[in-house]
């Protein structure tokens, strides 16, 4: 669909977020928006400020989980306008807690909004637009929770799974019929929008009727510190999904660094393994890290390595070029004790399951960052390094492909033992032998004499990110 002046959108959750983006943009584009939002005075803020350039603008407060009033809006629309031709399926709700504690009217209340909201969409506009014959498009909002399961966001997850299977669905049921009507499926990560206060708009016959339990309360401050920090805006996501629709694109993740996700989600599947939680553990609400594959991110710094000398170099089997990918070691505890050391290098693919839990122990768990900044895609280009100790997973580290080390991180168990040394000597090892001159690092300010004894150099003055002194390092080989 190429063509927008003069044709009608119809938004539903249109007053706020990524509906009044859409009819932003719409307008901008000229064509006829009619919104529908549960939020009466919301919507009527919404149809006012679309109407001050003088847009074509309909409005109709519309609970999307109720059918009838869906057929309502779909009857205003096509009588007042004369058809639809880019339907927005948009309107949605994102309470979070763990699944056994959530209520029937929970399950009713989501379920209501997220699929059925979408379902009554599909049955009141389809059999229309497919009757008008014209270029048209459907665009339902999914979400990137669609693909993956984290946790304490079952209800979510459950009717966002359903939206992506019904959006798939629809697309072959109307190539079936050999109609040319376009499907988006839209799948944002966290944006700054309205959606973890959606709970203002629960209607009262489904209203909570217990008190929130501690562990929904840390959830659904958890759900505003990741929504907030959102780095894309809901502006931004509403021109890439118009450029989706210009290009009858089906699939939109507007956050591609998840796709490491969504991938390792399946081939943790095709390999039989357990489900992992994409987003990492919040404290108090999931298993031990240990059993858990969590979703992180390089911002190219360093935690919970070695504040103290290392009791063994790392071994001359590592520097030297042309070993395997596992190398053995030893490491001696502040006692005395010795344990044996696996080190082995790959792929993220490979070792995503055993880095990713270590990373989120050390850099969500115990400092406190937000899961949601751990998100980039630098690890599928990177070479990892993970450590075993006595067949433990205890610590990881990674070298990106412009020879910077990053996210070197070791259980609290095993720092001050050496082993945060051995993961670094093998990654400047791995450095060496595909030819890097220098290597270099962005490492906490209260590790600096740490890397000196690694033969790393300061360079510049210390600098603060999420909140933490860090300085600049490299080291010439």
């Amino acid at each position: 669909m190429r063509n927008f002046e003069g044709r009608t959108a119809v938004i539903t959750g249109g007053a706020g977020g990524f509906g009044l983006e859409f009819a932003r943009r719409a307008v901008a584009l000229g064509m006829q928006v009619v919104l529908a939002d549960v939020e009466q005075q919301a919507l009527e803020r919404a149809v006012a400020e679309l109407r001050v350039d003088g847009a074509s603008v309909l409005a109709l407060q519309t609970d999307v989980s109720d059918a009838r009033q869906v057929d309502r809006l779909a009857d205003l629309a096509f009588e007042r306008c004369g058809g639809v031709h880019l339907l927005f399926n948009n309107a949605g709700v994102a309470p979070v807690g763990l699944l056994w504690e959530q209520s029937e009217s929970d399950w009713q209340w989501v379920l209501g909004v997220n699929v059925m909201g979408v379902a009554n969409g599909i049955r009141s506009f389809v059999p229309r637009m497919l009757a008008q014959r014209d270029d048209s498009h459907v665009v339902n909002t999914a979400s990137v929770a669609g693909f993956i399961s984290p946790t304490t966001m079952g209800l979510y997850n459950a009717s966002k799974h359903a939206v992506v299977t019904i959006s798939e669905t629809l697309f072959h049921d109307l190539r079936s019929v050999e109609s040319t009507i376009g499907v988006t499926v839209l799948c944002p990560a966290f944006v700054a929008t309205g959606i973890s206060s959606s709970d203002r708009n629960r209607p009262e016959r489904l209203a909570e009727v217990d008190p929130p339990s501690p562990s929904t309360i840390r959830a659904r401050e958890a759900m505003k510190r990741a929504v907030s920090s959102g780095k894309l805006t809901a502006a931004e996501i509403a021109d890439r999904t118009f450029e989706a629709i210009r290009e009858r694109r089906f699939y939109l993740f507007t956050h591609p660094a998840i796709l490491s996700s969504v991938r390792g989600r399946h081939q943790s599947i095709v390999d039989g393994l357990p489900p992992d939680d994409p987003f990492g553990q919040r404290p108090g609400l999931a298993p031990s890290p240990a059993r858990r594959d969590r979703r992180g991110e390089d911002r190219g710094d360093e935690a919970g390595t070695d504040a103290a000398p290392a009791t063994d170099a790392a071994p001359d089997a590592i520097q030297r070029p042309g070993r395997p990918s596992s190398e053995c070691a030893s490491i001696r505890t502040p006692s005395g004790g010795a344990f044996s050391v696996e080190l082995r290098c790959g792929s993220w693919t490979e070792l995503r399951p055993y880095a990713q839990p270590i990373r989120f122990q050390v850099f969500v768990d115990e400092q406190g960052i937000d899961p949601a900044l751990e998100l980039d895609d630098n690890d599928d280009a990177c070479l990892h390094c993970v450590a075993w100790v006595e067949g433990v997973v205890a610590g990881t580290g990674r070298l990106l492909p412009d020879g910077h080390i990053g996210r070197m991180a070791v259980t609290p168990d095993h720092r001050r033992s050496g082993l945060g040394g051995l993961i670094l000597e093998c990654l400047v090892a791995k450095a060496r032998e595909r030819g890097d001159r220098r290597v270099g690092l962005s490492a906490q300010a209260y590790v600096e004499s740490f890397y000196e004894r690694h033969g790393f150099v300061r360079e510049g003055s210390v600098y603060q990110e999420a909140g933490i002194d860090h300085i600049s390092m490299w080291r010439e080989l």
